[in-house]
């Protein structure tokens, strides 16, 4: 499951069903705009990590009344927290991924 921000399209999620995988991917040009882009669905830690709002996660995969995905994300959520990678408001820590081209 990948957040995709890019200057050329709105923040997307890509590969919804991933599960066994999190992370902000940023596209070339979207440099110090990067925390602006993400507005409503992450906080960025350090350059390095952003936290994601599961709230958000959820929007961008337009998949609400999908019972088989949201049983899904809410392990990955499980698994996320026995691990740490959860904060205090729910927020998701991913891996900022910086991709040229």
């Amino acid at each position: 499951m990948e957040i995709v921000v890019s200057r050329e399209t709105p923040v997307q999620l890509q590969a919804p069903d991933a599960f066994d995988r999190f992370s902000v991917v940023v596209g070339s040009g979207v440099g110090p705009d990067l925390q602006q882009a993400l507005e409503g669905i992450a906080r960025i830690e350090g350059g390095t990590h952003a936290w994601v709002f599961p709230q958000a996660v959820r929007r961008l995969a337009a998949r609400a009344t999908d019972k088989a995905w949201n049983d899904g994300f809410d392990a990955m959520l499980a698994f996320a927290a026995d691990r740490g990678w959860l904060a205090s408001d729910g927020a998701i820590r991913a891996h900022i991924d910086v991709r040229e081209g």
